[in-house]
């Protein structure tokens, strides 16, 4: 019988990890195909600062000023010069460049952006891998940190190193250039360098000492954030070699002279290389800044006109103004509260795109959930000193890497701390959930740690199939025919000569205060086009009032520019339009259309039935949101009209005056979705039940129809009744019922016991005129 082969612990361990790393580059590698070029954070200005070194073999000259959008060549150069590495194998001369309508979206015609790729995109795209290949290091050195820490704890490094491979922010910025993964990585080597330097005898402590110096010197040649992690290093070794004090102080005093040698080199030689690009955010620190420009000027100069666009570039560093050090802190303070509020959170777990996209909210939530479910665990790792270790270490390391977006936030304290910017402390992220989940009870262990693996997990597995794919998908021409046939309501409005409104659908039936309201729309280019137009979406009510909704898009997601397309095509567009919490309700929504030209600002003149014109279309019904319904909901039906509709609640003043109006306020509720429409009628009876004044009018006066109202909706009402003049003093009653406005028929009314009152009427209350 053949000797069965035993895997011990150790190479099942390291197996598991290496199938963890092999998913993580599958899953970034499929992120990176399904997003077009340049359609991530600032990836015009890492692109082209990379693209720049290939060509020339030289950084970018800083006194030249900004030649790019969203320009990067201030920032420190070692993952440029990684990502060039393909780029001078690949002849780029086609020069391909995105242009931006109105939004931070570049367009490329899909053709373009195909395979097999060829030019820029094959350099654009083999770049990209370089930041695969180097984001395999991130869980890597997080799973060696915890091996030191937590040397008899093998699934705590494995959860912790799964957790950041499949953390959905860092999958997908693995597939795209950029920095922030490169940062990441050596914020994670300084974890791991720090983890040794800790746990290791003080006989090692002169080469750890080096290791953590040479990591953080690292990180401040890789972004400009690498500072706090820099000064993380320098702590570090400082806190650990004062508690080493009394046990080595031969080996405190090589490992000092060490790091001092380490920093000293690293530092110098980072200036020299980059020109003074890594001594930057030393600026910060008073007297700095006429040091560093003296050592390294820079002379901002004007910008080139040749720019790939023409929206606002970043200029020189030193053309900023920097504010004093008191005001700084001030700022820091006021802001550091919101790092855990729950959008840095939604930044931090999944943003793709330009921060244009985002995952179901029900995913963030679910996710929330997941990862702090176990985090009770850590009372528990508070009772052994390996994880009490692991813990602190891990917290330090986090609040270290979070202060990098903080005082990001001080330079301009109106901006909100961006969570992304916290993805290289995913290391202490998830090294602290993985602590959590390891300390719990055995009984909780299993469910909670897969619970909170499998949602991370799933969220990157879907997200291409889910958000991103379906957001970059070019729009299907349809023959013009269909398109009319298609639409709820066919139309034919003319923009110029160039544009045709074929006609609208509603997407959704109804929509209500903070949500969405989501059309579809039907375009035809009526000639070829070289400019790229601008749709302009205004939403107003029916009574004229404005959504305060003001949207500018390119066609197609902004992926579709008017310039790409031909005369006779015809295309569905669907646009999905926030409603505020504030915005006016009940109401019929409708949206004004405006082409713009986004070099003058001027619309195109529109045309219905040939005629000039200010297109309003749709008529979508917004109800009032749902807490205001629960809160005017709060009290039960006073009366009902048949099984149709409630009256709630109402209101009317105490007192009126003769030839002048009443307002009656009542407060109704749908039984059911409403078929038909329906009027409220009101009557007025002085004291000898005699009929001084009515009105008949559709609720909200016929501006939100009871057609739209569905089961359980509440609508407050207002109608004004016009009282004649010589009105003799005394009392009066104001009765109120409801007929069907087609058939004229009154709706029997009951009161809260069910009691039939009649005549289809009830007594809303009386008024006294003086």
């Amino acid at each position: 019988m053949a000797a069965q082969t035993i895997i011990g612990p150790a190479r099942r361990e390291k197996l598991a990890l290496c199938v963890i790393l092999i998913a993580h580059i599958g899953l970034s590698v499929w992120s990176s195909l399904v997003t077009p070029v340049w359609e991530a954070y600032d990836e015009t200005g890492h692109y082209f600062y990379a693209r720049y070194i290939a060509l020339n073999n030289q950084l970018p000259d800083l006194s030249s000023g900004s030649q790019i959008a969203f320009d990067e060549s201030h920032q420190p150069p070692l993952y440029y010069w990684l990502a060039s590495i393909p780029m001078r194998f690949v002849d780029t001369s086609d020069d391909l460049r995105p242009r931006f309508a109105a939004s931070p979206v570049a367009v490329i015609p899909p053709a373009q952006d195909a395979w097999p790729y060829a030019g820029t995109v094959l350099a654009f795209r083999l770049s990209r891998m370089v930041t695969v290949m180097l984001s395999v290091l991130g869980p890597l050195f997080t799973w060696l940190a915890l091996r030191v820490l937590l040397p008899q704890r093998p699934s705590i490094r494995l959860m912790g190193a799964a957790l950041y491979a499949f953390w959905p922010q860092y999958v997908f910025q693995s597939g795209t250039i950029t920095n922030d993964i490169a940062i990441g990585v050596c914020a994670a080597a300084v974890f791991w360098a720090t983890a040794r330097l800790v746990c290791q005898p003080p006989s090692r402590m002169p080469f750890n000492a080096g290791l953590v110096a040479a990591t953080g010197v690292l990180a401040s040649l890789t972004k400009d954030s690498g500072l706090t992690l820099l000064l993380f290093a320098v702590g570090a070794i400082a806190v650990v070699a004062v508690a080493r004090m009394r046990v080595s102080r031969s080996q405190v005093g090589l490992a000092a002279l060490i790091a001092v040698m380490v920093l000293g080199a690293g530092l110098s030689f980072g200036a020299i290389t980059s020109q003074g690009r890594t001594l930057r955010q030393w600026k910060v620190i008073p007297g700095a800044s006429k040091v560093i420009d003296g050592l390294f000027p820079v002379t901002p100069a004007a910008v080139s006109q040749d720019r790939l666009d023409d929206q606002q570039t970043v200029g020189p560093e030193s053309a900023q103004q920097v504010e004093p050090l008191a005001a700084r802190l001030e700022s820091m303070l006021r802001t550091a509260p919101n790092v855990l509020g729950f959008d840095t959170f939604k930044m931090l777990l999944a943003s793709y795109g330009w921060g244009t996209l985002g995952i179901p909210d029900l995913w963030y939530f679910g996710a929330a959930l997941a990862l702090i479910m176990p985090l009770p665990g850590i009372l528990n790792a508070l009772r052994r000193k390996p994880e009490r270790l692991a813990l602190a270490l891990a917290l330090l390391f986090f609040a270290a890497v979070a202060a990098a977006p903080i005082g990001r936030v001080v330079g301009a304290p109106d901006t909100a701390i961006i969570g992304r910017f916290i993805v290289p402390a995913l290391a202490g992220i998830t090294a602290i959930v993985a602590l959590a989940v390891g300390s719990l009870h055995p009984v909780l262990r299993a469910p909670l740690g897969t619970l909170a693996l499998a949602t991370v997990s799933m969220i990157a597995l879907m997200t291409p199939w889910v958000v991103i794919a379906p957001n970059y998908r070019m729009p299907e021409l349809i023959d013009p025919t269909r398109a009319r046939s298609n639409s709820q309501v066919p139309l034919s409005i003319m923009y110029g000569d160039q544009i045709e409104l074929l006609g609208y659908s509603h997407l959704v039936a109804k929509a209500q205060q903070d949500g969405w309201a989501r059309y579809r729309l039907y375009w035809r280019g009526l000639r070829p086009m070289s400019e790229d137009y601008t749709l302009q979406l205004e939403m107003f009510s029916s009574r004229g009032e404005s959504f305060r909704v003001l949207r500018n898009e390119t066609p197609g997601r902004n992926l579709f520019p008017t310039s790409n397309w031909t005369a006779g095509m015809a295309f569905a567009d669907d646009y999905a339009i926030h409603v505020g919490a504030d915005s006016p309700a009940p109401a019929m929504a409708g949206l004004k259309l405006r082409w713009l030209d986004p070099k003058t600002g001027q619309a195109l003149q529109s045309l219905c039935n040939g005629t000039p014109c200010d297109p309003l279309v749709g008529a979508l019904p917004i109800a009032l949101g749902s807490e205001m319904q629960e809160r005017l909901g709060r009290t039960s039906a006073k009366f009902a009209f048949g099984a149709r509709i409630e009256l709630i609640g109402i209101k009317m003043p105490s007192v009126a005056a003769a030839g002048e109006s009443i307002a009656i306020l009542p407060i109704w509720r749908a039984r059911l979705n409403l078929k038909g429409d329906y009027t409220v009628f009101v009557h007025i009876f002085d004291n000898q039940r005699r009929l001084v004044a009515q009105t008949d009018a559709p609720p909200l006066g016929g501006t939100y129809p009871t057609r739209f109202w569905l089961a359980s909706e509440i609508v407050p009402d207002r109608i004004e009744v016009p009282l004649p003049p010589g009105l003799n003093a005394g009392e009066y009653t104001v009765v109120i019922g409801l007929y069907d406005s087609a058939t004229k028929d009154r709706l029997s009314s009951s009161d809260s016991n069910g009691k039939m009152l009649p005549d289809g009427v009830i007594t809303a209350g009386t008024f006294e005129i003086r």
